[in-house]
């Protein structure tokens, strides 16, 4: 059984990105006795903004009581990850990055390293690019491998052969037919934060805990 989870932060009902994030899902001809699609509207989900309080990189638990906790299982289960989000300001929308936010200490953690995800992303002209590239880093601090992005836009033509690329990629991966692997940017981002947190144990303190538990470092 395959679990796959998409996040979509926009802040409308039936918004483009949720649209094109439900097509893509659409495109992979799931068997829905062997998968299961979990789709998180961050809209309709009970997410309050965060503090700034860093108990979280304490105890590594946010003392927000709220939806935040059934997401954070889902992506831990997670075969197969969609980033969904409009663009805003040449950025993801405040509702995605609050998320974000929210799951500072695993951005240190690599919680969910290894796992395949794609961005899928809205425009009204322009900034797709910026976003995705906000995005991508943010999987490559969570230990992700991206398979690739794919976008809409009120200005242009669908890129109907990106999508399709995108699509098949994804389904060699769900189907086993590609072994999804680490790339130089992953590894280099683990070195890069490994060093982070040797040097600086007294402000990574719950990072630091989860890294020697798992055996990623010795300091």
């Amino acid at each position: 059984m395959k679990n796959i989870v998409v996040i979509n932060g926009s802040p409308k009902s039936e918004s483009d990105s949720e649209k094109l994030a439900h097509k893509f899902i659409e495109a992979l001809n799931l068997d829905d006795s062997m998968n299961n699609v979990y789709f998180y509207k961050l809209v309709q989900m009970d997410i309050k903004n965060c503090t700034g309080c860093l108990v979280c990189k304490k105890t590594g638990i946010c003392p927000l009581t709220d939806d935040m906790v059934k997401i954070k299982d889902s992506l831990k289960k997670a075969d197969f990850i969609v980033f969904s989000s409009p663009v805003h300001i040449s950025h993801i929308s405040s509702l995605f990055h609050n998320f974000l936010e929210r799951s500072i200490t695993d951005l240190h953690t690599f919680e969910y390293l290894g796992k395949p995800y794609v961005n899928i992303i809205s425009t009204n002209g322009s900034g797709e690019e910026e976003a995705d590239k906000y995005l991508s880093k943010i999987g490559l601090l969570l230990g992700m491998v991206k398979v690739g992005f794919t976008f809409i836009s009120n200005n242009d033509p669908f890129k109907e052969k990106m999508f399709t690329k995108l699509v098949n990629k994804s389904k060699n991966i769900l189907s086993g037919k590609t072994v999804i692997k680490p790339k130089i940017k992953n590894k280099i981002y683990f070195y890069f934060m490994k060093m982070t947190i040797e040097s600086n144990q007294e402000y990574f303190i719950y990072e630091h805990k989860v890294w020697k538990e798992r055996g990623w470092t010795k300091k």
